[in-house]
């Protein structure tokens, strides 16, 4: 996703909270290779939905991943810890 492009990965561990399902990629169910390869497929022959995804890979990476976007969250989380709000939700 960082180099602008669409990702197709199981729906496994971090992947859901880090690709948004038909929006920078494809979620597929734990090894259903067919699904897979399908969607690899329908990439492979669809440029103008690859490169939408891939832009909006991008800019999911930058929100969630890049140092300024972490930093940012990192200190509202403390400022909630402080202010004596102890929920630890983002």
């Amino acid at each position: 996703m960082a180099c602008k492009k669409p990702v197709a990965a199981f729906n496994v561990s971090s992947n859901p909270e880090i690709i948004a399902d038909n929006e920078t990629g494809y979620l597929l169910n734990n090894r259903d290779i067919a699904a897979m390869t399908e969607k690899v497929e329908f990439l492979i022959h669809r440029t103008d939905l690859r490169e939408k995804m891939g832009l909006a890979g991008r800019q999911r990476v930058k929100e969630i991943f890049e140092l300024g976007s972490t930093q940012k969250q990192v200190e509202a989380l403390l400022n909630r810890i402080y202010s004596g709000n102890k929920t630890y939700e983002s």
